[in-house]
């Protein structure tokens, strides 16, 4: 496999992302470009891939697209990839490299040819076309251009256009569903079994006082299904609930990484009891336990377990999209083609090496445990999948929320990450006070102050709890706790429409101003809790 650049660690995801404002977009051309020498060492036609897509994908992926277009077009090509980080990470470089070519007025970028991996969100905001104002005038272009895929092959591919409310492509050709995600709980039943709790199922459970130190999580800002999956949670069970469910689980982390694919790697190895997860990276790690429990006859290999959540998940698409300026757009849309194919989709949820009857091959080396796009898939070739599940039998819309998203990680940043310490020793002196309901049995449920009748404990939850006021014009503030306030929060400070209001310094980024007010106010909380905490002996001083 020819890739471009791995990523080697957490560590250098997060310097590049530091020093993108300042160091520009002088590295950008190079994430993208090919290098000077292949190490194909052949001059065939060749296309270059960006994605979040792990090896297994991008192996299985290469393999078979290069073998069917050498079938079908008698012509032997090669795909390269660029793997500079998860899906956040490369919509960022994406977007800044974009308005980096419009601003030297050459219209669009054109070392890379498809995005290939990510959620709809990510690429819906991609598809939106860029105005800005450059020496010489006001140009304006999409960072995904449209496609020439026939309507045709779309009425075939997507017989309905939308699934549980989301899109299923873009009507303009700028993206398509290949495969499609459910977000839920990845779980070691074992590790639950010492700790005394039950495997968890539901949201909720995440919150459970017992696994203080015990859930593996991730940094939405770094991570796009991580924060789907927030999403999911802050929509389907309404805003402040959902926080409620997300500090708790927050203050129960052992630590946040960088990388969603890390979440179900500590659960499997025991680290952690369990976090939140898509699908299809809980489901290939069990997988490869279950491969390793056979192999070595060891039962107790079979260790990771994922559940999503009963009408509390979401259904996303997963898409791959034509990038503007592409190099070789006629190979980049063949390989577009190939995806949305049954020999691109048996290769999501095939067994290993399986056939079918009319000659559909599954993947040869890696079962990428994967849901196909298409509908049909389900219908023709169910008795080859792996697993049992139809996303099309899932058809619940989620709850409306256009402006909840892009403040999930300044929030979760500013109240979670940020004060980790304190916020964790808060909620230990939250579940250490005398009158704290302790569960022994069972799932523990949220308690909120409302379900205490100590006053200290009630008002501890209350601190623990709350969402800040958020400065807005005129000497005003907006709360963060009525769900009809973050429109205009989020245009104010994260679009920028507040900015001659004078509410943040000139020189501070508005996103890092409002993270840096949240967080202030969430400390000044914590404190509270726990220094009472400690005068009354509940904490050690």
């Amino acid at each position: 496999m020819r890739s471009l650049y791995r990523k080697n660690s957490l560590k250098h995801t997060q310097y590049l992302i530091v020093a993108l404002p300042i160091l520009g977009l002088l590295l950008i051309p190079f994430l993208f470009s090919s290098p000077s020498t292949s190490e194909g060492d052949s001059d065939a036609p060749r296309i270059v891939i960006v994605t979040p897509h792990n090896e297994q994908i991008r192996d299985e992926f290469e393999n078979a697209f290069e073998a069917w277009h050498a079938k079908r077009y008698g012509e032997t090509i090669e795909v390269e990839w660029s793997v500079p980080g998860g899906t956040t990470e490369i919509r960022r470089l994406l977007v800044a490299r974009h308005e980096q070519a419009l601003r030297e007025g050459r219209g669009a970028s054109g070392d890379a040819d498809l995005f290939f991996g990510g959620g709809s969100y990510e690429f819906t905001k991609l598809a939106i076309p860029t105005a800005m104002d450059t020496a010489a005038g006001k140009v304006s272009a999409s960072i995904l251009a449209p496609a020439d895929i026939s309507d045709s092959v779309l009425a075939e591919v997507f017989p309905q256009s939308t699934l549980a409310g989301r899109a299923l492509y873009d009507t303009d050709k700028r993206w398509f569903s290949t495969a499609l995600s459910t977000f839920g709980i990845v779980s070691n039943p074992a590790i639950c079994a010492r700790l005394g709790v039950p495997v968890p199922e539901s949201w909720e459970d995440l919150a459970d006082p017992r696994l203080v130190g015990w859930i593996a999580m991730t940094n939405p800002g770094q991570s796009g299904s991580v924060l789907t999956a927030f999403e999911t949670i802050l929509l389907r069970k309404e805003w402040r609930t959902g926080w409620h469910i997300l500090l708790r689980a927050g203050a129960n982390a052992r630590n946040f990484s960088g990388s969603s694919s890390d979440i179900p790697k500590r659960v499997s190895t025991g680290v952690c009891a369990a976090g939140v997860c898509i699908d299809f990276y809980a489901r290939f790690e069990s997988q490869a336990m279950r491969d390793a429990a056979t192999i070595v006859g060891d039962p107790a290999l079979d260790r990771v377990r994922y559940t999503a959540p009963v009408g509390a998940t979401v259904i996303d698409p997963d898409p791959i999209a034509l990038l503007t300026g592409a190099p070789n757009p006629e190979l980049a849309t063949r390989f577009i083609l190939f995806t949305l194919m049954p020999e691109g989709q048996a290769l999501w949820q095939f067994r290993r090496g399986a056939e079918s009857p009319s000659g559909l091959h599954g993947p040869r080396k890696f079962e990428l445990r994967r849901l196909p796009a298409r509908k049909d898939m389900y219908a023709k070739y169910a008795s080859l999948f792996i697993d049992n599940e139809n996303p099309f039998l899932f058809d619940e819309p989620m709850p409306a929320g256009g402006a909840v998203r892009p403040l999930i990680p300044t929030i979760f940043n500013a109240l979670v990450i940020q004060p980790r310490a304190i916020h964790e020793e808060a909620w230990l002196a939250i579940i250490s006070h005398p009158a704290y309901p302790k569960t022994t049995s069972g799932h523990a449920p949220i308690v909120s102050s409302d379900d205490v009748s100590d006053p200290q404990l009630s008002r501890w939850i209350q601190l623990f709890d709350a969402l800040p006021n958020v400065p807005a014009p005129g000497g005003t503030e907006l709360s963060l706790e009525n769900p009809a306030s973050l429109e205009a929060i989020r245009a104010g400070w994260l679009g920028g429409g507040w900015k001659s209001e004078g509410l943040w310094p000139k020189e501070e980024d508005p996103e890092s101003a409002l993270r840096r007010l949240l967080t202030r106010n969430a400390i000044a909380r914590y404190k509270i809790i726990v220094d009472e905490a400690k005068s009354a002996g509940i904490l050690n001083p």
